[in-house]
């Protein structure tokens, strides 16, 4: 059993003519896999952000909605990642992963934002907000053009009709997405909490009725919040989730635009 001990001489041949044959190998590296568990956290301020990525390039940024955390883009991180991007997506502060904090509009999420951006070296990428999500990436995008090569919208909520109509189009929303979506939507829910969820939507209401930003605009063909009057919107299949439950034709017309970086 210790033939290292007992026959020496033999045992470091066999070792070296192994590593011999190692060497003259020519090395093949793995093609990298797809994952979106959390990759880090990142002091801000005084909030850590989590956050998920798959690639080391992050070259698109996932912004998410009202009450979600970045787990819900598993689907959407998954199809950018096989047509060459390398997505992260936070969690800002009081949702998902990330530490509590306390209820702010979209302009103070932006700068949470560029800050969090700033400090892992994120520069000229695409960022995607999703629902309210695109709010705060469009004041990202006037706030700081460095870190915002082109803005993308899904499911923007901008509308010139009062506010109250968003809650009564999310509830019939609600019965147009797929069961596996609601794992998520629980989860995400419970643990930012009613108030947290109220507070937040309240200091976004003002920004709700301003004029839409230019952008690339997506929303589902059954998605009844984006108000068509006011958007012109390019429609992919499914709901106000089609980051989700469509997500191979959101990253589609994403690579129509668009190319990740080299």
């Amino acid at each position: 059993h210790v033939s290292m001990w007992d026959a020496p001489a033999e045992f470091n041949r066999a070792v070296l003519s192994f590593l011999d044959e190692v060497d003259a190998t020519p090395f093949v590296a793995a093609a990298p896999s797809f994952s979106w568990g959390i990759s880090g956290w990142t002091l801000v301020s005084t909030a850590g952000i989590a956050h998920r990525q798959s690639g080391r390039r992050r070259d698109i940024v996932l912004v998410h909605g009202l009450g979600m955390s970045s787990a819900y883009f598993v689907n959407l991180a998954h199809e950018l990642f096989a047509r060459g991007w390398n997505p992260i997506a936070p969690d800002l502060p009081g949702f998902g992963e990330s530490n509590n904090g306390p209820a702010v509009g979209p302009a103070e999420h932006a700068t949470i934002l560029a800050s969090w951006a700033d400090a892992l070296g994120i520069r000229d990428a695409v960022w995607l907000g999703h629902s309210i999500g695109c709010n705060a990436v469009a004041h990202l995008a006037a706030l700081r053009p460095d870190l915002v090569r082109a803005p993308v919208m899904a499911g923007p909520v901008w509308t010139r009709r009062h506010w109250s109509r968003v809650f009564f189009m999310l509830s019939l929303d609600a019965l147009r997405e797929p069961v596996s979506l609601y794992r998520h939507v629980l989860r995400a829910y419970w643990r930012t909490g009613v108030a947290r969820w109220w507070l937040t939507w309240r200091r976004y209401i003002p920004d709700v009725a301003a004029p839409p930003p230019p952008a690339l605009h997506l929303a589902g063909t059954r998605d009844p919040i984006p108000d068509r009057e006011v958007l012109r919107v390019v429609e992919v299949p499914g709901a106000h989730a089609c980051v989700f439950s469509h997500a191979g034709a959101v990253a589609g017309e994403i690579g129509r635009e668009l190319q990740p970086r080299t």
